[in-house]
């Protein structure tokens, strides 16, 4: 309505720029192309569209022309941040209001004039349902960007009310969703641009993408999500999550608590027979640790290794993702020609047997780790606190130090995307306690254990007989290939601590595993 802004030559204001905004008097018309609201709130009209007021023009003279399919002039972009008050006695809330408000007003000086309205307006109040609607049904962009996220009802809000179709005859048409990567809704909304909004310049390429993106493409990319949206209601959502509490009522651990002294006796020096024992090292000897070099052999456990180390009728094995240089350090001494622990690293790529050097399970080809390496790096670029462990065979991106939402979000993220990538390559990938690991197929703590079971005890005739008891002993996720073996009956599979598994048992902390080698020895 400003002068400055519009050509009246019949007494009606006409619309200079290219589309829909709301201007701030009761009786609105239509002047930029943003698609947003002004701010008089005290006006309980202020979004009621008086068409008959309007005409689309973009001279000066007035002559009537279609909307453009794109926007161009960044004076017709006119950005709204509604900011409903939430938690206003928090202090911490408090401070970020004024930081916005502050950064807002520096804005609004530094790029408005006479001639020019302020291209950010703030809007710090509950907003009338109706009147969002309207909003949304307004906006060119949605822009929903936190740093972090759980669920996003105004990305779908936004989404439900977009249009399928356009005519430059209407007054509005399909906007763009921009999400934050590290929303919930990016894993629903897939058509949705997804930015980080860390990075200030993507969010700004992403924003001027859309505000010149083609209408047509706008819809073909709302559709599919608007259809989801509205199928996977409040009510679909609910329903769901009562099936899930209906299915899980009658499921049983298949994992058997029991006493660790039910579990002692095949493995007493006095049982008859020869024993093996398959131990996993981090989570089950030790504690998980957040830096893995802290996760050192206690008092305790050596003195129950060494116990065990000189017993005639029984094999220990501990097989461990850790290096062959951190196994040899710890329990070296335990494995010489006198002792009867063999040492597995890296879950099998190098084993030494008592009195023997270490020495390669199998030979396996390493070239996919110049391939997978890139992608770690590249997460632990983005995600704070989280490193790379590069082994011989393997290679093992922490995120034990990271936020642990953050940490869990990228880490799913990267297991997928490496499953997609790495199809052809000969790699296993295991998302484990904090920690995602990428090794070769061809070796893994199941085949160390069918080996051993297959292969040893030799007898005085170097043919192999069968353990008459054996156990192992694991916690993560790289342990179920072990408790997958179905073919040695004598095997007793353990499950330390929570999650899913296909073990026999299940003891709840790693001193119970303490315990059991101390009444064993």
């Amino acid at each position: 309505r400003r002068s400055s802004n519009t050509v009246s030559n019949d007494g009606n204001t006409n619309i200079r720029r290219s589309s829909n905004t709301v201007s701030n008097d009761g009786n609105t018309n239509i002047r930029r192309s943003s698609n947003t609201v002004g701010n008089n709130s005290n006006n309980p009209n202020f979004l009621n569209v008086n068409n008959n007021k309007s005409r689309r023009s973009r001279s000066s003279s007035g002559s009537n022309t279609t909307l453009p399919t794109t926007i161009t002039d960044d004076e017709d972009v006119l950005f709204l941040v509604i900011a409903v008050p939430s938690r206003e006695e928090v202090d911490r809330y408090v401070e970020l209001k004024d930081k916005v408000v502050k950064i807002i007003g520096e804005i609004n000086g530094k790029y408005s004039g006479i001639s020019r309205p302020p291209p950010v307006q703030f809007i710090n109040y509950a907003v009338n349902i109706n009147k969002l609607a309207a909003l949304y049904s307004l906006a060119d962009i949605a822009l929903v960007v936190p740093l972090m996220d759980g669920m996003n009802l105004v990305a779908k809000e936004f989404i439900a009310l977009q249009s399928d179709h356009y005519s430059p005859t209407d007054i509005t048409r399909p906007g763009s969703l921009i999400l934050s990567e590290f929303t919930g809704a990016a894993h629903e909304l897939f058509n949705a641009l997804i930015v980080n909004p860390y990075d200030c310049r993507e969010v700004a390429e992403t924003i001027h993408r859309c505000l010149t993106m083609d209408y047509k493409e706008r819809i073909a990319a709302n559709i599919p999500m608007r259809v989801r949206v509205r199928k996977q209601d409040s009510v679909y959502w609910a329903n769901q999550f009562l099936k899930d509490l209906r299915s899980d009522v009658n499921v049983v651990d298949p994992c058997r608590s029991c006493k660790v002294s039910d579990l002692v006796p095949p493995f007493r020096a006095d049982a008859p027979g020869r024993k093996v024992m398959f131990l996993d090292y981090d989570g089950t000897l030790v504690p998980i640790k957040t830096i893995p070099s802290l996760a050192v052999p206690s008092k305790r456990l050596m003195q129950s290794m060494t116990a065990l180390s000189k017993r005639k009728d029984l094999d220990v094995v501990v097989i461990s993702g850790r290096p062959p240089e951190f196994l040899e350090n710890y329990f070296g001494a335990l494995s010489d020609k006198n002792g009867n622990i063999t040492l597995v690293a890296e879950h099998g790529y190098e084993i030494k047997y008592p009195g023997r050097e270490w020495e390669k399970f199998k030979n396996v080809t390493l070239e996919w780790k110049s391939k997978i390496l890139p992608y770690l790096e590249l997460y632990v670029a983005t995600t704070p606190g989280s490193f790379i462990e590069e082994k011989r065979s393997t290679i093992v991106w922490h995120y034990r130090l990271s936020d642990p939402e953050l940490g869990l979000k990228r880490s799913t993220d990267l297991v997928g995307q490496l499953s997609e990538f790495s199809y052809d390559l000969p790699i296993t990938i295991q998302h484990g306690k904090k920690i995602v690991e990428v090794s070769s197929f061809e070796i893994n703590k199941g085949q160390v254990i069918k080996h051993f079971l297959q292969n040893f005890p030799l007898s005085s005739t170097s043919a192999s007989v069968e353990y008459t008891a054996a156990i192992c002993i694991g916690d993560d996720r790289t342990d179920e290939t072990m408790f997958c073996l179905t073919s040695f009956p004598q095997l007793i599979k353990v499950k330390i601590g929570e999650g899913e598994s296909v073990a026999t048992y299940r003891w709840s902390k790693y001193e119970k595993v303490l315990d059991f080698l101390s009444l064993v020895s």
